[in-house]
């Protein structure tokens, strides 16, 4: 713990108006709020307060540039896909596709989207004739619905059970390669692949949608 202010530190939070110190204290707060997380997920992990402490070693400085460059933005993403990935290999273990899961659905491929960790209503929207992709994007806009990435089309999956018996849903929230994600149950069968965006949906595709 440090001792009293330094006396220039004490002249200048004297000399500071209302707005700047409401802005001290809310930088104050989030960096309080970061240290706390950032002690939470080491603790997650089977770290102890040695592990922590590390932060404030002499030794520190090569740690803090390691999380300096976790921050920028060549090296961010991948980094929270290999999060991610962690956590789409559980939700889709946890799907119990028994059928067949196309290996090429992965967080590289189909990455997280802002908003996809947010619990929001999934709909899934049947159509009662033949159309193109653009023409079911279309219907789903005149309803004031987007289209459902891949974690919103499991989450509908995961939450309703009863209906894996007899669908065919898809999501055209998000493409790789001209393939979107769909899930497909049919008396024991229970499958996550991809499908053909530029091809035509027949009246057994339904389509995951979420409001907009």
């Amino acid at each position: 713990m440090r001792g009293k202010p330094e006396h220039g530190e004490w002249i200048m939070a004297k000399n500071m108006g209302p707005g700047q110190k409401s802005a001290v204290r809310s930088a104050a707060g989030k960096m309080a709020a970061i240290w706390m997380a950032l002690e939470a997920a080491v603790r997650q992990r089977g770290g102890n307060d040695d592990a922590i402490l590390q932060l404030d070693s002499e030794g520190a400085q090569s740690l803090l540039e390691k999380i300096a460059e976790l921050l920028v933005a060549k090296v961010a993403v991948p980094i929270v896909n290999v999060a991610y990935q962690a956590v789409l290999t559980w939700v889709i273990a946890v799907c119990r596709f028994v059928s067949y899961v196309d290996p090429n659905i992965t967080a590289a491929n189909f990455q997280l989207q802002l908003g996809d960790l947010t619990l929001k209503e999934v709909i899934v929207v049947a159509i009662d004739k033949a159309m193109s992709t653009a023409d079911v994007l279309q219907h789903l806009d005149n309803q004031g619905l987007r289209p459902a990435t891949l974690l919103e089309l499991l989450y509908w999956w995961l939450t309703n059970p009863n209906k894996h018996a007899n669908c065919l849903v898809v999501a055209l929230g998000q493409v790789w390669r001209g393939g979107v994600p769909y899930v497909y149950g049919r008396g024991v069968c229970r499958e996550l692949s991809l499908c053909a965006v530029a091809s035509g949906w027949g009246q057994v595709c339904s389509f995951a949608a979420v409001r907009k």
